[in-house]
């Protein structure tokens, strides 16, 4: 969920000038990752094998970092704490019930996400390397 930290941000209680820039900046730079990422999935998902053999090996790299992090976040999101109390602009914005339940909500669609993606890397790593 990047729109509630940044509402939360948005609305000005109980928030430092430098907090709310962190929180805003954290929900922009999530939008730009999830939207670039998927992009990125998308377009690697609808090519062809490369026509020279052993393709570029940054390419592999890059592929393999984008598997590590995609299983990585999915591990966070698996294993970390879901306390509402860890996300104060969510509940200054929503409350503290309706955040609960936005928050328990959207668990499930980033850990799909997450491991979707990672396995979607790997299919273009065995496919195209």
């Amino acid at each position: 969920g990047w729109l509630a930290p940044l509402a939360g941000a948005l609305d000005t209680g109980g928030f430092t000038s430098s907090a709310k820039w962190l929180t805003i900046g954290t929900a922009v730079l999530e939008v730009v990752q999830t939207s670039l990422q998927t992009v990125c999935l998308l377009d690697s998902l609808h090519r062809g094998p490369p026509r020279q053999e052993g393709g570029s090996s940054i390419a592999k790299q890059i592929t393999v970092i984008l598997i590590c992090i995609n299983l990585s976040c999915w591990l966070m999101s698996i294993v970390e704490v879901k306390v509402y109390e860890t996300d104060p602009a969510g509940v200054s914005f929503f409350q503290v019930i309706p955040w609960v339940i936005i928050s328990h909500l959207s668990c499930p669609l980033v850990i799909f996400f997450r491991f979707h993606s990672a396995a979607c890397f790997y299919h273009i790593w065995t496919k195209a390397f």
